[in-house]
């Protein structure tokens, strides 16, 4: 993968997170669900999505999934 390529994705965790934390997990946004989990999603790289992950188990919180969709090549203009 190309250093600038960034892919889309979602992920589930087993817990409501507030929304203020969006920065602190790589500027995901932030969707609490009636059924006490997040989904968090949105474009990051492949070491900012490792980071994201490792900071979510760090506060005891299960990963449910998480899907990658298609990359998002950045164009120089």
């Amino acid at each position: 993968m190309p250093i600038n390529e960034l892919d889309i994705y979602e992920i589930r965790v087993a817990a409501k997170l507030d929304p203020a934390w969006s920065a602190w997990l790589g500027g995901l946004k932030i969707q609490n669900q009636e059924n006490n989990t997040t989904v968090l999603n949105g474009a990051l790289d492949v070491e900012t999505l490792e980071t994201v992950i490792r900071r979510i188990q760090d506060l005891g919180v299960a990963v449910v999934e998480w899907n990658e969709r298609a990359p998002i090549i950045p164009t120089h203009e």
